[in-house]
Formats: C-alpha cells, structure tokens, sequence
C-alpha cells in the first residue's frame, strides 16, 4: 500500500473545552480504523483547541476526509447548543 504523501492540520477553536473533548472522543472509532485505506486521521485536544491531522494518498480523498469529518465537528457542535438551550430552558 502506497503510503499517504499528503498532510493537512486543522486546528479549530471550539465553544469549550467539554465540547471539544466531546468531539474528540465521538471520533475515537474513527480515527482507530481508517475510512478508506491510504488515509489516516490524528486528534488532539488541548483546551479548547481541536487539531484535526489528516493524511491521504490522493486530493480527492483528502478533501473527502476533511468535508467528513468537519461536517461530523458542525453536527455534534449543533447538537450540543440545541441540548444546552433545551437544558437552560
């Protein structure tokens, strides 16, 4: 297997610390088996900062890697704000 020559590090500035531990956490399955082979995915949390590292073998498969797993950051982060403001309520 061809090993990934492409890299990209993604560091996003979450609403907490809880949150992007949660994040992290929720992509733990994921980033333990690969989506496609040739592609990789390390996470990191410090604060709140999420570092999202990407590898991939192809562009095409880089860019799937990365639309996933920022669409999978914009769900949990919509989810958490709906269950907080149901929880203030």
């Amino acid at each position: 297997m061809k090993e990934a020559d492409r890299r990209i590090i993604i560091t996003l500035n979450m609403r907490s610390p809880a949150l992007a531990a949660v994040v992290s956490k929720a992509f733990q399955p994921e980033v333990s088996t690969s989506l496609a082979p040739g592609s990789s995915v390390q996470i990191s949390v410090a604060e709140n900062l999420l570092t999202l590292c990407f590898y991939a073998q192809s562009t095409a498969m880089m860019r799937a890697l990365i639309n996933s797993y920022l669409r999978w950051v914009m769900m949990i982060d919509k989810a958490s704000a709906v269950f907080n403001e149901e929880k203030s309520k």
